[in-house]
C-alpha cells in the first residue's frame, strides 16, 4: 500500500485529515472502518464524515465489506479502500529489455509484456514502440474498461526527480536532457513519474516483499551496477536524485579498465554482467542473459569469475551497509540468475569487511519479484501519486 510523507505540521495534517483523501488515507491500512470510528479518528462531524464517504463510494474509491459486531443497536456498516476500477502503467526500461506492467491500485498486475529493446537506438524509436505497446495491453480484457489514472517509468539513468529530466546518461547515448514524461503527456492525458531504474526496484521490493521492514538496500547487477536505497519506508534519492550510484565508485585507481564513464577502475566496468560479457562473449553475446544462455554450471572459469565478481561488489556494498545501516540488502538484476556464486562472492567481502554491529541481523538475499518487479515498482510511483491525499481531493473536485 502507498506510502507518504510526513506533513510539515499539525496543523497540515488536521486539513488533510478533515478532506475525503484523508479519510481514504485512514482507510488503505486494510482494516475495516465504521462511520463512528472515522468520526472520533478524524475530529470531524458525523455530517462532514459521511459526506466524505458518501463522494468516496460514489467515485468508487472505497466499498462496503459488511457489520460491525453489534453492540446493541443496528449494525454500523464498515469501509475499506477498493483498488479495483482505477488502473496505473509500470515501465521499467533497461539497457537491453523493456518490462510494461498495468496493474490495479494494489499493484496487482492486469496485463503485462516484456520484450528486448536497445536503449542505444534513442529516445524516439523507444518511446515510441513502447506507446504502440502500451495500446496493445490497453485493450486487453482485464484493463479496457479501466480507468488509466497515472504512468512511472524507470530508466537505467541519471534523473533529476524534480522535474524528470534525464542528466547526461552513460549507457544512454541520445538521452540526455529528454523529459520523458513529456513525451508520454501527449499521449496519456495523466500524471507521469520518471525515476532511476534502481529506486523503482527498491520500491517494488519494499511494497511487495519486505514491507515490514523501513531500511533496504536494493543492488541492481546487470549490464551495469546501481542501488536504489529505502530510508524510513521512503527511497532516498539525495540532493539532485543521484543517490545510489555504486557503479560509479573507482575502486582500483591504477586499473587500465576504461569505464564508459569516463573513468578507470569504476566497479561497473570492473564486476558488472557488460564486464563479464566482453570477458567471456563471443560475436553472437550482447547481453547478460545471452552470456547466461551460452555458459554453463560447469564452466570451472565462468564459475570463479562471478565469485570473483561478487567479492568485488562486496567492496562497495559492505561500505554502503556501514553508512546505512539497512535491514536487508537484495541482488537484482540479470546477474542475480547466477544464484549462489555470485551471492556467495559478496557475502564473503561483506561478512570480513562491514562492522559486525551492522551485519548482525543482516539480510542478505536475491530478489524474489521477477522480471516484473521493476515494472510493478513504477507502477508504485504512479500509485503513491494518485492516492496521496491532495491527489484524490483535486481529483474528486475534477468529477464534479
Amino acid at each position: 500500500m502507498a506510502d507518504f510523507e510526513p506533513f510539515a505540521s499539525l496543523t497540515a495534517w488536521s486539513r488533510i485529515a478533515s478532506s475525503p483523501g484523508g479519510l481514504l488515507r485512514l482507510l488503505m491500512d486494510e482494516t475495516p472502518q465504521t462511520r463512528g470510528a472515522l468520526v472520533r479518528l478524524t475530529g470531524q462531524s458525523r455530517a462532514t464524515v459521511s459526506e466524505h464517504l458518501e463522494r468516496l463510494d460514489l467515485s468508487r474509491l472505497i466499498q462496503k465489506v459488511g457489520f460491525a459486531p453489534s453492540t446493541g443497536g443496528r449494525p454500523a456498516t464498515q469501509y475499506t479502500f477498493d483498488p479495483s476500477g482505477r488502473v496505473v502503467l509500470g515501465i521499467d526500461l533497461g539497457a537491453t529489455h523493456a518490462a510494461l506492467a498495468i496493474t490495479d491500485l494494489s499493484g496487482d498486475v492486469l496485463a503485462s509484456s516484456i520484450s528486448r529493446t536497445d536503449i542505444s537506438e534513442g529516445p524516439d524509436k523507444v518511446l515510441s514502440w513502447i506507446i504502440e505497446k502500451t495500446r496493445e495491453l490497453r485493450a486487453e480484457p482485464a484493463v479496457k474498461n479501466e480507468e488509466l489514472v497515472g504512468v512511472g517509468v524507470g530508466v537505467p539513468g541519471p534523473i533529476d526527480f524534480s522535474t524528470g529530466r534525464l542528466v547526461k546518461p552513460p549507457i544512454m547515448p541520445g538521452w540526455d536532457n529528454v523529459r520523458i514524461d513529456e513525451v508520454f503527456r501527449e499521449h496519456f492525458d495523466v500524471p507521469i513519474y520518471v525515476d532511476n531504474d534502481v529506486n523503482v526496484l527498491a520500491l517494488g521490493e519494499h511494497r511487495f516483499s519486505w514491507q515490514n521492514l523501513d531500511h533496504l538496500l536494493f543492488v541492481k547487477i546487470s549490464t551495469g551496477i546501481g542501488a536504489g536505497i529505502i530510508m524510513n519506508g521512503s527511497v532516498l534519492r539525495g540532493a539532485l536524485g543521484s543517490a545510489g550510484d555504486l557503479g560509479h565508485i573507482v575502486i582500483e585507481e591504477s586499473s587500465p579498465v576504461l569505464c564508459h564513464c569516463g573513468n578507470r577502475g569504476c566497479l561497473e566496468a570492473l564486476a558488472s554482467g557488460a564486464a563479464l560479457v566482453k570477458r567471456f562473449g563471443d560475436s553472437s553475446t550482447r547481453t547478460v542473459n545471452d552470456l547466461l544462455q551460452n555458459q554453463t554450471s560447469k564452466d570451472l572459469e565462468f564459475l570463479s569469475a562471478i565469485r570473483d565478481s561478487g567479492r568485488t561488489i562486496g567492496i562497495v556494498i559492505a561500505s554502503a551497509i556501514s553508512i546505512l545501516n539497512p535491514s536487508a540488502v537484495i541482488i537484482g538484476g540479470s546477474m542475480s540468475q547466477l544464484g549462489e556464486p555470485l551471492l556467495a562472492g559478496i557475502r564473503e567481502t561483506v561478512y570480513s569487511r562491514a562492522i559486525p554491529l551492522s551485519t548482525r541481523d543482516l539480510i542478505l538475499t536475491s530478489s524474489s519479484l521477477g522480471v516484473l518487479g521493476g515494472a510493478r515498482g513504477a507502477g508504485m510511483l504512479a500509485i503513491d501519486g494518485f492516492l496521496d491525499p491532495v491527489s484524490i481531493n483535486h481529483y474528486l473536485n475534477a468529477m464534479r
